[in-house]
């Protein structure tokens, strides 16, 4: 996965070198550190890793749903009403189911944000989507740059 993300630049471009026998090297030897650090962890903190790496999972997957509602809503309130009616799998009760999901999905990260053990999560969750978006305008920055 990390040698396709550096062949589209979405990654480093180290990690699109290929060896000898055509193994991305690079990219294995990152993911393989990776998961070093997490052994690692796992020996330091065996009884709490496993639980804030379900929660940070659970944190990930609610922004990930968040977002595919904003973004459908935004699709559906651009469209016109002959593209409408071709859709395919039109959400039932547009925009209210939209709205439902999104409070439900609210619910959940303020339940996450409530209990003591799962915190540190929800605390998380905002300071990685603040670093994903840090990270995403630097590289558009560059990349526009690079166009000028």
């Amino acid at each position: 996965m990390l040698y396709n993300l550096a062949l589209n630049n979405q990654a480093p471009k180290f990690l699109a070198n290929l060896s000898s026998s055509k193994t991305p090297v690079n990219a294995v030897l990152f993911s393989s550190f990776v998961s070093l650090i997490g052994v690692f962890l796992n020996y330091f903190m065996p009884k709490t890793l496993f639980m804030v790496l379900r929660n940070s999972t659970t944190s990930i997957a609610l922004l990930t749903w968040g977002g595919i509602v904003v973004v459908q809503m935004y699709a559906r309130r651009s469209m016109v009403s002959e593209d409408i009616s071709n859709l395919k799998y039109p959400m039932p009760f547009y925009p209210y189911s939209n709205y439902l999901i999104f409070g439900v999905l609210i619910l959940i990260f303020v339940t996450l944000a409530i209990d003591k053990v799962t915190r540190v999560s929800a605390i998380l969750c905002p300071l990685w989507l603040g670093f994903l978006y840090a990270v995403y305008k630097l590289v558009v920055k560059k990349n526009n740059m690079k166009t000028i």
